[in-house]
């Protein structure tokens, strides 16, 4: 979270003391602009307040107002949409608390990443190279999972969080960046509590169009325990003639779900396959709702 006393400070504090680099300078330009704004609205509708800092946080600007308010809340709150539409923001939200008053300002949804457009800029990944988009900052969020510091990956949020996305963008990424001979992939993608995992369009099932497939895309219960056995046995295969090449990832969408159908048939293997995974050249990446 980021820190600014005023609304025209020609930088910006992080939460550690240190100034921001120039990555920051159009978050810098928004924050002065809207604090302008702001006061332009508030004095054109004879309020007598300004900016006075505030914090950047994800997804929110907070600007801190000095106020006296003669209307009271009702007036300032009937401000809103007009906030909206000259801030030109998705949402505007307003507090008060003890007597202070506070604007929350919503940023603009950045525009999707183009994971082709992202590997050509970093064609000199190492390892098995991952790219799972871009920060704050603008600078490529890259994961090797051939390094010795990472292992096994688990993906949590509440349902319709994305995670099923995700999955699908490291899955993607893992083809587009990798030949078939560095890295093999095996999906195992839950749904929604019928014998079939798949009952509506799923991200993940397309994916069965990818060369890198150790077997189909994984779509009932019964196909994920018989594909949880064969990774068993592969990794018994790999330990035994010390073989740890080509990487497999095996990606597991809505574990809470399969393990709820599936019981100790789906636990079982896919312990020892977490038991075992750095030992055999395996990195699993798993969602799961509730982590336990």
């Amino acid at each position: 979270m980021g820190t600014y006393p005023g609304p025209y400070q020609q930088d910006i504090e992080s939460e550690d003391g240190d100034w921001l680099s120039n990555d920051q300078q159009r978050l810098r330009h928004r924050v002065e602009v809207q604090s302008m704004q702001i006061e332009k609205i508030l004095a054109r509708h004879q309020i007598q307040a300004e900016v006075d800092g505030g914090s950047i946080r994800p997804g929110w600007i907070d600007f801190d107002l000095q106020a006296q308010l003669s209307g009271g809340w009702q007036r300032f709150h009937q401000l809103k949409d007009e906030f909206v539409n000259i801030l030109n923001v998705p949402e505007v939200k307003m507090e008060r608390q003890n007597g202070s008053f506070r604007i929350l300002v919503k940023k603009e949804v950045p525009h999707p990443v183009d994971l082709l457009d992202l590997n050509d800029a970093n064609p000199g990944m190492k390892g098995v190279g991952v790219s799972l988009g871009i920060d704050e900052e603008g600078r490529p969020v890259l994961l090797n999972l051939s390094s010795a510091d990472v292992n096994n990956i688990l993906i949590t949020g509440v349902e319709g969080a994305g995670k099923s996305g995700l999955l699908r963008t490291f899955t993607i990424s893992l083809a587009l960046a990798n030949r078939q001979s560095d890295v093999q992939i095996g999906v195992i993608t839950a749904g929604n509590g019928s014998k079939s995992i798949v009952t509506r369009p799923n991200p993940l099932y397309p994916m069965n169009y990818l060369p890198h497939l150790l077997f189909p895309v994984v779509t009932t219960v019964a196909d994920a325990i018989e594909a949880l056995e064969f990774m068993v046995e592969e990794v018994d295969y790999r330990i035994e003639n010390d073989l740890s090449t080509p990487l497999i990832v095996l990606l597991i969408d809505d574990l809470d779900w399969l393990l709820a159908q599936g019981g100790q048939a789906i636990f079982e293997p896919l312990a020892t396959l977490v038991e075992v995974s750095a030992e055999a050249g395996l990195r699993l990446i798993v969602s799961a709702t509730h982590f336990q």
